[in-house]
């Protein structure tokens, strides 16, 4: 009996504090498991990583010398295809201000960048007498793009990556042609003058070929020669005229009074090929 009174009196319950801890233990096991079974299993997030490799293809599309179209080239680092949308891109001047204004210049609101690859897209800015607009061998600038995984536009999967410092380079073109507009041929001849612009910020070595779909009946003279071309330089931003006195269009025997004949003009950059510009205008012959 003695002994059966010494048990009780040393047996004891377990600890209200740890009773506490398992209790709460059971219940964020309970939680984890009613989480799992009602959104799945946890992921981990998908590692986003790109490179802002290069910006190039300076171009201004109006009639100033400021650009307000280049190219960005990206690639994307990770194994994992990557969204890119049009307002993905986001340019600062050198203190880190914003300069409003720049997108994606595609036709669709976003694009996929696929896994461990290289792209090139086109961004641009509104033109006309636009502050956003970049000097080109002048100004720099930081460029930063925020991309998102594939499947999701929620912008706490998004992330950004800024670029280094940027140096706007060299616009190519346009170069334009300002042709008169439907003169009529006297029997002696035309001298037309025509002006070339060039709003880039490169030198050019050019070509100029005339033509017509009347070749039989009109022909052209280039300081007192018979020519269908003429190569010359043209400075960055700079513009050149033709003197009328130079350029001439002659009738043949075989042209006829009031008869209307095309002329084209086409402007080569004879560096690479390039066709930078065409212009037509129509003569009449006057008799």
């Amino acid at each position: 009996m003695n002994y059966f009174k010494k048990f009780q009196r040393k047996s004891r319950g377990v600890s209200p504090v740890i009773a506490t801890v398992l209790l709460i233990g059971l219940v964020v096991v309970a939680g984890i498991g009613v989480a799992i079974v009602m959104f799945g299993t946890f992921t981990a997030p998908t590692p986003l990583k790109i490179d802002i490799i290069s910006i190039s293809e300076f171009k201004t599309t109006d009639d100033d010398i400021y650009i307000d179209q280049f190219e960005v080239t990206i690639q994307n680092i990770e194994r994992s295809n990557v969204r890119i949308f049009s307002d993905s891109f986001t340019l600062s001047w050198f203190n880190l201000t914003t300069i409003e204004g720049w997108t994606l210049n595609l036709d669709v609101n976003e694009i996929i960048l696929p896994a461990l690859s290289i792209q090139t897209f086109p961004i641009s800015c509104e033109p006309e007498n636009n502050p956003s607009e970049l000097t080109p061998q002048n100004d720099t600038i930081y460029l930063e793009v925020t991309i998102y995984p594939e499947g999701s536009d929620n912008p706490r999967s998004a992330k950004k990556f800024k670029s280094e410092i940027l140096k706007i380079g060299d616009t190519y073109g346009p170069v334009t042609i300002s042709p008169p507009i439907d003169p009529t041929l006297p029997v002696g001849g035309l001298n037309v003058p025509i002006t070339i612009q060039n709003y880039g910020s490169l030198d050019l070595e050019l070509k100029l070929e005339f033509t017509t779909d009347s070749s039989s009946k009109i022909y052209f003279e280039l300081d007192n020669v018979n020519t269908s071309s003429y190569f010359f330089s043209l400075l960055k931003f700079e513009n050149t005229n033709f003197p009328s006195a130079n350029f001439t269009i002659r009738p043949t025997s075989q042209v006829a009074v009031s008869e209307n004949y095309l002329v084209l003009l086409f402007l080569w950059n004879t560096v690479d090929n390039r066709l930078l510009a065409t212009a037509n205008f129509i003569l009449t012959y006057e008799g």
